[in-house]
């Protein structure tokens, strides 16, 4: 379920989102199942794109934020087709901001994120590449890889505590 979607559970994740270092790693493993085959996936961000009238437009958090929703939103819609809409059938995902608007590094994303079984790891990482192409921000630079610890991972994307988790993308 999305975040924002469970008063109760985004109550809960803003309070957490304070929180630094190991508490808020804690946290969202909490509320995660550890049963699952999760995957890291780092996605770049084009830091400018041109208009049609041949200005540039500078990427924003909102734009990041709103293009790594596109990109979710059309990996469960492959994944879960109608039931994705019908039903909120999701992956779960964390997603954390970082790098980008003003830092000597180009924005991305870090992301956990839930691979159904019925994926071959080829068809999954197919399948990420290919969502990720269609998004308007994308910059084709991706990093894709099964999360051989989630603690490690999850403890890897909220080094710097809750600020960098964008909650409109996370779905636990």
């Amino acid at each position: 379920m999305n975040v924002l979607d469970d008063p109760d559970l985004h109550r809960r994740a803003a309070s957490a989102a304070y929180l630094r270092g190991n508490a808020y790693s804690d946290w969202i493993l909490s509320e995660i199942p550890s049963d699952k085959d999760y995957w890291f996936v780092t996605l770049t961000m084009k830091q400018s794109i041109e208009r049609d009238d041949g200005t540039w437009e500078p990427l924003t958090r909102e734009a990041a934020d709103q293009n790594v929703g596109f990109f979710e939103k059309e990996v469960n819609r492959k994944v879960f087709g109608h039931a994705y809409k019908k039903h909120q059938k999701r992956l779960v995902v964390i997603d954390a901001a970082e790098g980008g608007l003003g830092a000597s590094q180009r924005a991305h994303r870090h992301m956990l994120i839930e691979k159904p079984e019925r994926y071959t790891d080829a068809e999954w990482t197919f399948l990420i590449e290919k969502a990720w192409s269609l998004s308007r921000w994308a910059y084709l630079k991706t990093q894709i890889e099964r999360a051989n610890s989630r603690d490690a991972v999850v403890k890897y994307i909220t080094k710097t505590g809750g600020d960098s988790i964008c909650l409109q993308n996370t779905s636990l």
